[in-house]
């Protein structure tokens, strides 16, 4: 039995092969590019979202000390909840205090206290292509040093 090997045909084959793995990869790099986009855009929407948190947590904060109990009548209860947390919680550290005093140990408040407050860490912040500073500045070389690959320099 002979073997007829058409060079040609095999030759075409291993180019379409080629190509078709070249194009396999441009469509996979592209995917990944797309996917570290979208991660870039969640990550930013989380930190606008906790923003937003803090924003609805200090106005709320400060509509409770200008108006407190003397508000409108769909606030009453919540205020009322604010009112019994609070004096739970003041409840709560006089107990802990006088644990604290019958063991003789300090409670986190005095230690925190007795510590110099830590100065929070900020890294140098790229400025975006507006003109803004951008917050997910260092988020590729993270994302290439957490797939092995070298940060781009």
């Amino acid at each position: 039995m002979a073997f007829n090997i058409n060079m040609e045909s095999l030759k075409s084959k291993v180019m379409d092969l080629r190509q078709t793995g070249a194009d396999l990869a441009q469509t996979g790099a592209s995917k990944a590019r797309t996917l570290s986009n979208i991660a870039k855009l969640r990550a930013a929407n989380l930190g606008e979202q906790d923003t937003l948190r803090k924003a609805y947590t200090e106005l709320g904060r400060l509509y409770f000390e200008k108006y407190g109990i003397s508000t409108e009548p769909e606030f009453f209860s919540v205020c009322a909840t604010i009112d019994e947390a609070l004096a739970k919680i003041a409840i709560n550290d006089a107990k802990i205090r006088e644990l604290s005093d019958q063991e003789g140990m300090e409670t986190v408040e005095e230690e925190e206290a007795a510590q110099p407050a830590a100065e929070p860490e900020v890294e140098a912040e790229e400025e975006s292509s507006d003109g803004g500073v951008d917050p997910l500045a260092g988020l590729d070389a993270f994302i290439d040093q957490a797939n092995g690959e070298k940060p781009e320099a």
